[in-house]
């Protein structure tokens, strides 16, 4: 009755808070295990969610885990490739869920990965690109082997580019269906934003 489902609500909003708030725990080698934990339970997180993190303050704290496991792969690399799934896989699902649910999150992941500081420099060379066309299915308007962003080495967006054709599949196909929501899910900005050899099997895949 409605009883029943005004506690299911009731509890579903505690369990949300509790999410929350581990989250948002200062940084240690202990926190950082609940983070992770926290993580994998918002891999089932409602419609509607994305906003109360964004509202509370934790989008950012997602992020700096982004960083962390990213580094976690691409740095340090104590195991395998089912380690590497493990460690990147839900922090990438998460995100891209999160990023559907709301333009707002969206953005300030978007933001994370490629700073606004850079994107004058990035929309002029990819004018470039454009206007050198390259046609191609999907309406793809840009052909450009590298990316028309710069990648530093090191940069979280170097790093998620690399992880891109990286060798177990499950890390591949979440850091790019990520960039691909980054990307506004436009083959175009996808290519400019990462080069076509990066984006070319996720293309493929799409169809």
């Amino acid at each position: 009755g409605g009883e029943e489902i005004g506690l299911e609500y009731d509890t579903m909003g505690r369990i949300g808070e509790i999410i929350c708030r581990l989250l948002k725990l200062s940084l240690d080698e202990r926190s950082l295990t609940s983070k992770l934990a926290a993580v994998n339970l918002l891999m089932d997180s409602p419609g509607g969610y994305a906003r109360y993190l964004l509202n509370e303050g934790a989008i950012p704290d997602l992020l700096l885990l982004l960083r962390i496991q990213v580094d976690e792969v691409i740095e340090k690399r104590t195991g395998g490739f089912n380690a590497d799934a493990a460690a990147l896989v839900p922090i990438l699902a998460v995100l891209d869920r999160l990023g559907a649910d709301d333009p707002e999150v969206l953005k300030l992941v978007k933001e994370e990965i490629f700073p606004l500081k850079e994107e004058g420099a990035y929309q002029a060379r990819a004018a470039e690109e454009r206007a050198r066309g390259g046609g191609g299915r999907e309406g793809l308007g840009a052909r450009n082997m590298k990316p028309a962003q710069e990648l530093p080495p090191g940069t979280l967006r170097w790093k998620l580019v690399k992880l891109m054709t990286w060798p177990e599949s499950n890390v591949k196909r979440c850091v790019s269906e990520l960039l691909w929501r980054v990307c506004g899910c436009d083959a175009t900005e996808f290519v400019l934003r990462t080069g076509f050899g990066a984006a070319v099997h996720y293309l493929s895949c799409k169809g």
